[in-house]
C-alpha cells in the first residue's frame, strides 16, 4: 500500500479582500475549464459507444 505525505499547516495567513476575489474568479475559470473538458470527453465517449455498437 502506498502512503502520500501529508501536508503539515503552515500558519494561515490573512488574505486581502483582493486576494480573495482573485483567488475565487481564478477558481471559477478552474471549474469552467474542467467542466468543458467532461463535456467534451463525455462526447467523445458517445461519439466511440457509437462506433462499436455496430461491430458488436
Amino acid at each position: 500500500m502506498t502512503t502520500v505525505p501529508t501536508k503539515s499547516k503552515a500558519p494561515s495567513k490573512t488574505l486581502s479582500t483582493d486576494e480573495i476575489k482573485q483567488t475565487f474568479s481564478r477558481l471559477q475559470s478552474d471549474i469552467q475549464t474542467l467542466a468543458s473538458k467532461i463535456g467534451e470527453l463525455e462526447s467523445e465517449a458517445d461519439e466511440h459507444e457509437y462506433e462499436l455498437v455496430p461491430i458488436l
